[in-house]
């Protein structure tokens, strides 16, 4: 069955220690994972009601991993043990479990990760932002880790700029891994010879007039961009054509892959090559 898949990318500073570590991020990363797989390190949710672990991690080529994310909660359900009194009986599942699957680009840190109500991107971000940190902290590590969804060209950028004006903007941005693209190198380049770990912008046009980002060269639309590779979050605020106030949030605008899981593995490896191959080129 063909499911979406929503892209995230992963972010991960070592600072100091990462001379420490002697090997490439690439390998770094990929060793955690199978890790974390291997050992189920336990993640309560922020409720402590629900648990998550990474399983059944495995590499699919030299690129790519494989994996599910699992979900452990106390489930309620109805029964009829008596079908001809047709009572209903509450019976409680102490460890009901459900998973999510995800696929990851090594050398791009791309997370593909399905989508589905019990998995939102909220919970996902969660999940292998404390996880990962978790099995860095073991190593006696520390790190920065996050993971931002790459905005929709269509439903984030294509549609701030079809805007009758823009009034304001709020973006939070974090430098590349690195990874600079043409339209927001020097952004980037800034970010990095700073030394900063993330950067807010907020811009609010003139009474009357709208902010311009259809220009290559602003910083405005290099936010937009970086935005829309996954390296940070945007909310715009403006005007349609009528006069009608308009929010686009990058987090309502989530880049997705569609995919089958039960298709073989080669079917499924070169539509994420595709896909990747039209990311780098987008912004270039």
């Amino acid at each position: 069955m063909r499911r979406e898949f929503m892209v995230a990318r992963l972010h991960m500073d070592l600072g100091l220690f990462e001379t420490s570590i002697r090997k490439s991020k690439k390998e770094f990363i990929r060793e955690l994972l199978f890790e974390l797989s291997r050992e189920k390190i336990l993640l309560p949710s922020k409720r402590g009601k629900t648990l998550y672990f990474f399983g059944d991690v495995q590499e699919i080529s030299d690129d790519f991993l494989e994996g599910k994310i699992f979900r452990v909660h106390q489930k309620k359900v109805n029964t009829i043990e008596d079908l001809d009194a047709k009572e209903l009986t509450e019976v409680i599942i102490p460890n009901a479990a459900d998973y999510n699957r995800f696929y990851y680009h090594m050398n791009q840190m791309l997370f593909f990760l399905e989508e589905k109500s019990i998995f939102r991107s909220s919970v996902l971000r969660y999940v292998i932002k404390n996880l990962i940190e978790e099995v860095i902290k073991r190593k006696k590590l520390e790190a920065i880790v996050d993971l931002n969804f790459l905005a929709s060209r269509k439903t984030f950028t294509e549609r701030v700029l079809s805007l009758k004006r823009i009034t304001s903007a709020r973006f939070v941005l974090v430098p590349s891994n690195p990874n600079r693209k043409k339209l927001w190198e020097e952004l980037d380049k800034d970010m990095h010879e700073s030394k900063v770990e993330r950067r807010e912008i907020k811009d609010i046009a003139r009474p009357g007039q709208s902010l311009d980002y259809k220009k290559g060269n602003t910083l405005g639309a290099e936010c937009l961009y970086m935005v829309e590779d996954g390296y940070g979050e945007g909310e715009i605020r403006g005007e349609d054509e009528d006069g009608t106030p308009v929010k686009v949030s990058s987090k309502e605008s989530i880049e997705k892959v569609i995919l089958d899981p039960e298709a073989p593995k080669e079917s499924i490896i070169s539509i994420l090559k595709s896909f990747i191959i039209k990311l780098r080129k987008r912004n270039n």
